[in-house]
């Protein structure tokens, strides 16, 4: 008889620690199983974007699409700041020793200029337009701003 009661009292303790007979541990078990699935939802939901603005620049067509003035201004930001991490990913690229550089900003070189510059490489050149828009930038930077040997 002994055994049989403290058998009870073990399966009644693991049926609370459980959370089968404890509304509130059954409530906290709800409550954490819901912000578990919002964040998982949250994730999903900030994926697409990231794979949204990658096709935004993937090629000069991408780039000069979202760059266009007509496009609202989240593209336009967003075009801007492509081009000038473009650039200066292609200067760091192009660190070398001065006699052979290939691009070299002069001084007083504004954002905007960066960008009319690139955007009107992509243009003048259509045949290369489904080329990657960072070689794209590159090439553009170095065609009008190259280095004078000396």
């Amino acid at each position: 008889m002994l055994d049989f009661n403290i058998d009870l009292k073990l399966t009644a303790r693991l049926r609370a620690s459980k959370g089968a007979d404890n509304p509130l541990k059954s409530r906290l078990y709800r409550g954490a199983k819901r912000m578990i699935l919002a964040a998982l939802a949250l994730a999903a939901s900030m994926a697409q974007p990231a794979q949204q603005a990658h096709d935004y620049f993937a090629t000069g067509n991408g780039l000069q699409a979202t760059c266009a003035e007509d496009g609202p201004a989240y593209n336009q930001g967003a075009c801007l700041g492509f081009i000038v991490g473009a650039t200066s990913m292609a200067l760091a690229l192009d660190e070398r020793p001065p006699a052979h550089k290939r691009i070299c900003l002069p001084d007083g070189v504004y954002h905007d200029q960066l960008r009319d510059v690139v955007l009107k490489y992509i243009q003048e050149n259509p045949a290369r337009r489904q080329w990657r828009a960072e070689a794209l930038t590159y090439l553009a930077l170095a065609t009008t701003f190259p280095c004078s040997v000396k």
